[in-house]
């Protein structure tokens, strides 16, 4: 029960972090480099401190990404997910909950 528990959550990150990259995929690799060196042992409050995931760094990705953009790639995902996982309702509410984490 643990084994199939743990491959759930780890397919359901994959899901969400194939998905949900590609309408935002500089944040989402933003992102996930500041993750991937929080794994590594790098101190949260000493990530920005690194010149790739600096705070200027941030703004900058931001920056590309206006409120309509944001919006717009946002419904597109809602109804490719929708459209994934139509047959499932209760499970695109949970993929959409884990999107939004």
């Amino acid at each position: 029960r643990k084994e199939a528990k743990q491959k759930y959550s780890d397919a359901l990150q994959a899901y969400v972090t194939l998905y949900f990259g590609r309408p935002l995929e500089k944040l989402n690799t933003f992102f996930e480099g500041v993750q991937s060196r929080v794994a590594s042992g790098v101190k949260a409050s000493e990530v920005s401190y690194q010149l790739a995931f600096s705070k200027q760094e941030l703004r900058k990705v931001i920056s590309q990404y206006p409120g309509s953009t944001v919006k717009k790639g946002l419904e597109a995902l809602y109804r490719k997910v929708e459209k994934h996982l139509s047959e499932e309702g209760n499970l695109l509410q949970v993929v959409w909950r884990a999107m939004q984490e």
